[in-house]
């Protein structure tokens, strides 16, 4: 098959899983597998959904053909401190380009903040990657045109289809679906209806694909609520303040289906 280059040189490309949920991470190598990019994964341990590509998988970085070009950091929730594998990554290559999953924060504060001009963000959260046909796309104020249509060209050709959105925290559909799970929370919380009853006239009312709390539990509560804290921080409006039966359901670690409990047991 045909590899999709970066540069004219082989590209090599450093993918850093989520330690909490490695399902984009493994959705990604698949991709770059597929595609015959080699990569590394930066990560002390990965579990078995990335066990399947470990013949792509470059275990020593300085016998790769070429410089990396491109980190695809799949982490979504918060962490106190960047990644030390990322901060090790922009400091040995100074020149990689950054694709972030975060719906926390936007590209151009993530370049501010880790001092690298090109960066990009890609709507990875799990629920929506690698379900939804189109992605959404965004890249700081910083990066460079030349920048921006190599890694569109790149990502094209591992056959992601990318829709160009403002740069805004919680991307566009991630969004919407955790502000309708958090509304579905509130009726939970407040006795209104059942989630299983709330979901199915959601589905049958609205023929959406998937009930809000079914979605929210797909996604991760914890991811839900990471998404509506930064939408609160970035408009201080009240109608993104996370229900606290969502932040008591994601600080018991009943985060959804990756937990097998949130509004569901599975």
């Amino acid at each position: 098959m045909a590899i999709f280059r970066l540069t004219d040189s082989q590209p090599v490309v450093f993918l850093l899983p989520d330690d909490n949920d490695e399902r984009s991470a493994a959705a990604l190598a698949g991709l770059l597998a597929e595609k015959k990019v080699p990569f590394h994964i930066f990560a002390d341990e990965y579990d078995e959904d990335l066990l399947p590509y470990s013949a792509y998988i470059l275990d020593d970085i300085a016998a790769s053909p070429s410089p990396p070009h491109l980190v695809i950091d799949c982490t979504i929730l918060p962490i106190p401190t960047p990644n030390p594998f990322l901060m090790d990554a922009l400091a040995a290559y100074p020149n990689l380009t950054l694709l972030s999953a975060t719906p926390n924060f936007t590209a151009t504060q993530l370049s501010a903040m880790l001092d690298v001009p090109n960066v990009a963000r890609v709507n990875l959260v799990s629920g929506f990657f690698p379900a939804a046909e189109v992605l959404e796309f965004t890249h700081s104020l910083t990066m460079s045109r030349e920048t921006l249509l190599q890694t569109e060209k790149f990502l094209g050709g591992l056959g992601l289809q990318l829709e160009k959105i403002d740069d805004i925290v919680g991307f566009i559909t991630p969004r919407i679906v955790a502000m309708l799970a958090n509304e579905a929370a509130f009726a939970v919380m407040e006795g209104v209806s059942s989630a299983a009853e709330i979901d199915e006239a959601m589905r049958l009312g609205t023929n959406y694909p998937k009930g809000p709390l079914e979605w929210a539990d797909e996604i991760g509560l914890d991811t839900v609520v990471t998404i509506l804290d930064a939408l609160f921080g970035e408009y201080k409006q009240e109608r993104y303040r996370a229900c606290r039966l969502l932040r008591q359901y994601a600080s018991a670690g009943w985060t959804g289906l990756r937990a097998e409990k949130g509004f569901y047991a599975y």
